[in-house]
């Protein structure tokens, strides 16, 4: 039953855009009068993120993630590949405890045990 919550947590919350606040903001200046893009296109190709101008050659401002999945990954091991099998068990442990003619609506579809 560990895998019900981490599935229904990455199901939610999966695949969404992160803004960082002004405050969340990492803020340094590129070396060698490179753009912030080309300065740090390696690092974020690794580790995430986004630049809120990547063509500045003055100061970049870096937010260390930019999907909620980088997040789950990092901060709790779950990845959205994973989600639909721990809903999938889910289901299952539903429709195994279905009595015979009721009907159970899941992920929008209508079922019904007879």
């Amino acid at each position: 039953m560990d895998t019900e919550i981490p599935g229904m947590i990455t199901s939610a919350v999966s695949r969404t855009a992160i803004v960082c606040a002004d405050n969340e903001l990492l803020r340094f200046t590129p070396s060698d009068g490179q753009s912030c893009e080309t300065y740090m296109a390696p690092y974020i190709s690794q580790a995430g993120g986004y630049l809120i101008d990547p063509a500045s050659i003055e100061t970049c401002q870096y937010c260390t993630l930019s999907t909620t999945d980088q997040f789950l990954e990092g901060a709790f091991g779950l990845e959205y590949s994973h989600a639909y099998v721990s809903v999938s068990i889910i289901h299952t442990l539903c429709l195994a405890d279905l009595p015979v003619g009721e009907t159970l609506v899941l992920a929008g579809c209508t079922l019904l045990s007879t």
